[in-house]
């Protein structure tokens, strides 16, 4: 089942820290659990999000698997060429015990190479959405991947072989965000 919820004032308090490991820019419109269905005042239904450096590893940083509580697999091309053009794929998420929550509307995608991250997941402004899986089910979600630098002025990638990433935030009903990774897959800039 999937759809919007909406937080309520205290509810939204607690969980901003969560809400912020989200999505590059994620912006969660409206979310709440409430139960009768009333929306949030306006100007306390929206929080900002965070980059992917406030909640872990930044660009230029070296990188360290840690898969997380969900098993994330994804589906991309093995390439594409240099240049701002997206990526598209698609990133399967499975748990191993029932759960119930709000995630994104899709999934984060970077690129590391040598042990250092590359790229950013691209932004993304969007309504979370409600995740209810029971155990050993799984949920496709799309993702997106624009091979250009993370350094400033944001190069396109160089030519090479880089490992692809991919992560889902999902924050339970228990309010204790599962932030969890799939990878790595080759991916070459042509």
């Amino acid at each position: 089942m999937t759809g919007m919820v909406r937080w309520t004032y205290a509810e939204r308090a607690a969980g901003v820290a969560a809400a912020g490991l989200i999505a590059t820019g994620l912006v969660f419109v409206g979310c709440a659990s409430g139960d009768d269905g009333s929306a949030a005042p306006p100007e306390s239904s929206a929080i900002e999000g965070r980059s992917l450096d406030a909640v872990g590893p930044a660009c230029g940083e070296p990188w360290q698997f840690n898969p997380g509580d969900l098993t994330v697999t994804a589906t991309f091309p093995t390439g594409a060429p240099a240049g701002p053009q997206p990526v598209a794929g698609e990133v399967e998420v499975t748990s191993r015990a029932a759960v119930r929550g709000v995630a994104g509307p899709a999934a984060d995608v970077f690129v590391v190479r040598d042990g250092l991250i590359v790229t950013m997941p691209m932004a993304q402004d969007a309504v979370g959405v409600r995740w209810e899986l029971a155990a050993g089910q799984a949920r496709t979600l799309p993702a997106q991947l624009v091979p250009l630098s993370c350094a400033p002025g944001g190069e396109a990638l160089p030519p090479g072989s880089y490992q692809l990433y991919a992560r889902v935030v999902l924050i339970p009903d228990d309010g204790t965000p599962q932030t969890s990774y799939g990878g790595p897959w080759p991916f070459e800039i042509r």
